[in-house]
């Protein structure tokens, strides 16, 4: 996880995805609660001198046209450690009660989780940087509804501030920290907006056949592997305190379920069964009536609980992976689908059933057009559907093809994610989208131009079928493969831009 390589990679692909850290700004920046700010008291002992500083280093990171203040960085770098602590203590072992400076990542014994978390900051914004000079030098800008909707955000949070009786100011610097500015945010949204432009336009540039995705998947086979599988894992509820006569006895009780359910060998069969076990120990799914979790439900609740639960015990598309047993034992090569396996631990019994093993996503997406009425654009549902049905009728009364749903759709859409694009949805996957929206689009009467207004929870969508798109796997290889070309392009810009980074002023970052 931590060599250098792949650690740029991986920032590359998610510093370039979307304009994130602005719309977090106009929502709160830090949502830490007291109690986070309790336990993190050791990683912010410099705090106050840190802010001093921060005042007084505006451009920490600058590259020939552009900079970026000591102060947003602080708020970058506590936004990301915001993101990804949890993920790093569940899967790494960091203690967020002890100083980030007194840790070590658990691949490189010589870099702390400080110095990891300053690298990712330097790394993500050295990105920005470079692909905004890069569009400066081919010409790329901002478009007018760029512009527009970065302004659009500013007053936006204008008038937040003011309904919660704060200046512009006093209210950026409650959410983003000290320092942090109308002109910061502005900024910052500007260049990170033109680079993804950049980075949108190059990721489009480069052309791959069918042969090329073939190899890719033949170099990169395990990266698109998944395994469907059922699991139930019968524990000991016995206290801490019990005898080992005890745990014995408790063991020998639940290796005879598991040996029953071992011998489930369709999904049909394991979910028969475990619906048995729930019905036959109620308190799995109601609590105990001596615990405070205990929830009293009729027998319609019951029964529906129950189904959910069982539902639950099915995974899906579940990645390869051989660092846990479970995974050695799903994607051995010997492995079948029918064939079942008991992990035995200290308290446990697992059991897993193979369902489908080691396969490739032949799955195929689809591809929509739609134009979204939000309902909160009007007074009334009625209105919204008003406004879709004048639209769809325009629509009707012309042409009636792709091009001029399009059109219509760039004109206007409500929906920010899509209407530059014409209200395309390219290779949806299946529960992707709200659930109204996937249904259409997966209804298997389904033909290219189908059209229809259709409600979510969102608005009323005027909706255009496309047709099919390509299968799962080649959809994530072309991702893949556009990333890795790009950041071999990104490698080259690094060195015709030179980014300049404070490094006094950068080591004041710090958690507040």
């Amino acid at each position: 996880m931590f060599k250098s390589n792949s650690l740029a990679k991986r920032i590359f692909a998610g510093a370039l995805s979307a304009v994130l850290i602005f719309s977090l700004a106009l929502t709160g920046c830090d949502e830490t609660d007291s109690e986070d700010s309790d336990d993190e008291e050791s990683s912010t002992s410099e705090t106050t001198e840190s802010e001093v500083e921060i005042a007084d280093v505006p451009d920490a990171i600058s590259s020939e046209h552009y900079q970026i203040s000591l102060a947003f960085l602080s708020y970058m770098f506590n936004d990301i450690y915001d993101t990804y602590a949890t993920y790093w203590a569940y899967y790494y072992g960091y203690d967020s009660s002890l100083d980030l400076k007194e840790q070590y990542t658990p691949d490189e014994s010589s870099t702390t989780w400080y110095d990891y978390l300053l690298t990712l900051v330097k790394e993500q914004i050295q990105q920005i940087l470079v692909f905004a000079e890069a569009a400066l030098d081919e010409g790329i800008e901002l478009t007018e509804d760029e512009q527009n909707s970065i302004t659009e955000q500013l007053e936006t949070l204008s008038e937040t501030a003011e309904e919660s009786g704060l200046t512009i100011e006093e209210y950026i610097e409650e959410q983003c920290g000290s320092g942090v500015t109308e002109d910061d945010i502005q900024n910052y949204s500007e260049v990170m907006q033109l680079a993804q432009n950049y980075y949108t336009e190059l990721s489009e540039s480069f052309e791959y056949t069918d042969e090329d995705y073939d190899e890719y998947y033949e170099e990169n086979t395990e990266s698109f592997l998944y395994a469907d599988y059922c699991t139930y894992t019968f524990q000991s509820t016995l206290d801490d305190d019990a005898t080992d006569d005890e745990l014995e006895e408790e063991m020998e009780r639940l290796k005879v379920y598991a040996d029953e359910l071992a011998e489930c060998t369709t999904e049909e069969e394991f979910q028969t069964y475990m619906t048995q076990y729930y019905n036959d120990n109620p308190e799995l799914i109601t609590g105990s009536e001596d615990d405070d979790d205990y929830e009293e439900m009729d027998d319609d609740e019951f029964e529906e609980a129950v189904e959910e639960e069982v539902e639950s015990l099915t995974t899906t598309k579940y990645s390869y992976e051989l660092s846990s047993t479970g995974g050695i034992w799903l994607f051995d090569d010997e492995r079948s689908a029918g064939d079942t396996t008991i992990i035995e631990g200290d308290d446990y019994y697992c059991v897993i059933l193979a369902l489908q093993t080691a396969y490739r996503d032949e799955s195929v997406g689809k591809n929509v057009r739609h134009i979204l009425f939000m309902l909160t654009s009007y007074d009334s549902d009625e209105e919204a559907l008003e406004a879709a049905e004048e639209v769809y009728e325009e629509w009707k009364s012309g042409e009636m093809t792709e091009e001029t749903f399009s059109v219509l759709a760039t004109k206007y859409s409500e929906d920010t994610g899509s209407s530059s694009e014409g209200g395309l949805y390219e290779n949806i996957e299946e529960g992707d989208m709200v659930t109204e929206f996937n249904d259409w689009c997966f209804d298997e009467s389904r033909e290219p131009g189908d059209n229809e207004i259709i409600l979510t929870t969102y608005g009323y969508h005027i909706m255009y079928f496309v047709g099919d798109g390509d299968p799962a796997w080649k959809v994530t290889a072309d991702t893949a493969m556009r990333s890795d070309d790009s950041y071999a392009v990104y490698e080259e810009l690094v060195e015709q831009y030179e980014v300049t980074f404070d490094d006094d002023a950068l080591s004041t970052l710090d958690l507040v």
